[in-house]
């Protein structure tokens, strides 16, 4: 645990009791400025611009020691004023690096920006990407800054990634069951301690969107489909996402075994294994695992009682309008070198949820579908949508049946420069989104920045901040975008000549109609 975290983090929780707790629906306040109320004591923040900006604010307690692969547990009161001016550490994973905080699995915390101005305020809770083995909330590209500038109170929370937040050790040690699903109840934890909090921010409480990016868009669909975060969120945003990365019971606990495997065989070890320890059997979960992610949601029967699509079908949260969709190019970004000279079949972990025999069928009829185009092209796109294309038409179709809001895009943003020049790559749109494009992009790219990027910046960052405060997205520069429809399949291309779209790349569509259903 870092200094700073001890001296005002656990400093000034001497002297409460450990069963202590203060619910705290908060008012909404006029604009005070750096310091506030909330249910677990006072916070002092800093002013940035016309921003207030709480950093590092624990939502529940260091899920350390006993409390390794438990539930969350609400957050203690501390005495005093705690100063939140600098990010929580980031969940322990692979490592830090551009200056990241250092990685520990006391992680637990988040990070507000709000306007200063009287609310309330709509409230932006977003989700970081990374595979659900990596990533953090300090991440510069989803610094809050420009939605709290446009009237929205940001919220980025930590939650626990690999093994940490999703290893269901149920089958081997009876009192952890359930432990395979804990970063989703973090998210959950998280969202609840906004319900309860946000107010002193600024924020409504009852106009929250959740958002998430790759895997964490994964983690806005289960929770969409998790009766538990019903009603914590009215709105939600998934970019580049897929409602079928998912565990069974049985595949949950094959990865289970692999960690145990991996560090001492014993299952029990792993309750008190150094973080290093962890780190490196993870690595080997990672390595072998015969698919791109092992840590997954896991349809438990409980936490989640059925698969995505099947809670969607049957109208699973059609209530909340959904913002949806991919990058033109996802896999640009993640396939192996030379996977171009490779030959079919594809290798097993390039693929998020079908087998070998499934994709080299598809693959050969890709080959004849896109027959001028070359190899590697057609490589990528049929990766792009064995992952996250024809999941999202999915959850689309599912909730036509509902009459539900949703709303499809496609991010073509192409990159002019760099290692991925000519493609629109994985990860590429949240700079747009975020208005954060002189805050580095999510992928090492080497792209350069320009007018036209700027330009689709400012379109596409209002038609978020648009559906966050109103359930429908727009922009001037966008025409009237329609709820997806399985008669029109509507899809708004964000690229830098912003259009609608009826069914975009219908044949290829036409390829997968029997596939992910």
């Amino acid at each position: 645990m870092s200094k700073r975290s001890v001296l005002s983090r656990r400093s000034v929780l001497a002297g409460v009791a450990a069963t202590t707790s203060i619910p705290f629906a908060g008012r909404a306040q006029p604009p005070i400025g750096r310091e506030i109320l909330i249910g677990q004591g006072r916070l002092r923040g800093t002013l940035e611009g016309d921003a207030r900006v709480f950093k590092g604010v624990p939502y529940a307690e260091p899920p350390v020691g006993s409390l390794r692969f438990r539930p969350p547990q609400r957050a203690k009161p501390w005495n005093g004023v705690l100063t939140a001016d600098q990010f929580g550490q980031i969940p322990l994973q692979g490592g830090a690096a551009n200056g990241q905080p250092l990685a520990s699995e006391d992680c637990l915390s988040l990070n507000v920006w709000g306007p200063n101005t009287p609310g309330p305020h709509p409230v932006l809770v977003f989700c970081y990407g990374g595979g659900n083995n990596g990533g953090s909330s300090s991440q510069p590209v989803y610094d809050g800054a420009a939605f709290a500038r446009d009237g929205i109170v940001a919220v980025t929370l930590n939650y626990r990634v690999g093994a940490m937040g999703w290893l269901e050790l149920g089958p081997s040690l009876p009192a952890y069951a359930g432990s395979g699903n804990n970063a989703l109840r973090d998210i959950i934890a998280g969202l609840t301690w906004v319900r309860e909090n946000i107010a002193a921010f600024g924020g409504d409480p009852r106009q929250v969107t959740l958002g998430g990016v790759l895997a964490g868009s994964k983690n806005v669909l289960a929770l969409l489909a998790a009766p538990s975060a019903a009603g914590l969120f009215q709105r939600a945003i998934a970019m580049s996402t897929s409602a079928h990365t998912v565990h069974e019971p049985a595949e949950a606990e094959k990865v289970a075994r692999l960690m145990i495997d991996a560090h001492t065989g014993v299952a029990q070890d792993l309750l008190t294994a150094t973080p290093e320890a962890l780190l490196a059997a993870q690595r080997k979960v990672l390595d072998g695992y015969n698919h791109n992610s092992p840590f997954r949601s896991i349809i438990d029967g409980q936490f989640l009682p059925s698969g995505l699509l099947d809670a969607f079908t049957k109208g699973r949260s059609s209530n909340v309008p959904l913002l949806i969709g991919t990058t033109r190019d996802e896999s640009a970004s993640t396939l192996p070198r030379g996977a171009a000279e490779k030959p079919f079949p594809i290798d097993q972990k390039e693929l998020n949820s079908l087998d070998l025999s499934q994709i080299n069928d598809m693959a050969l009829r890709y080959q004849k579908a896109f027959a001028d185009q070359v190899a590697l092209d057609r490589r990528r796109r049929l990766v792009h949508a064995e992952e996250y294309w024809i999941s999202c038409l999915r959850v689309c179709e599912a909730r036509a049946k509902h009459s539900a809001q949703t709303y499809m895009y496609r991010s073509d943003r192409v990159l002019e420069t760099g290692l991925y020049k000519g493609y629109a790559p994985s990860g590429s749109d949240i700079p747009l989104n975020f208005a954060t494009l002189d805050q580095g992009e999510v992928v090492n790219t080497g792209a350069t920045i320009t007018a036209r990027d700027r330009a689709l910046s400012k379109i596409t960052h209002q038609a978020w901040v648009n559906f966050i405060k109103t359930g429908t997205p727009s922009a001037a520069e966008l025409p009237a975008w329609p709820s997806y429809a399985p008669d029109k399949r509507s899809t708004m291309i964000l690229g830098y000549e912003p259009h609608l779209e009826s069914d975009p790349n219908r044949d290829e569509r036409l390829l997968w109609q029997d596939t992910f259903r």
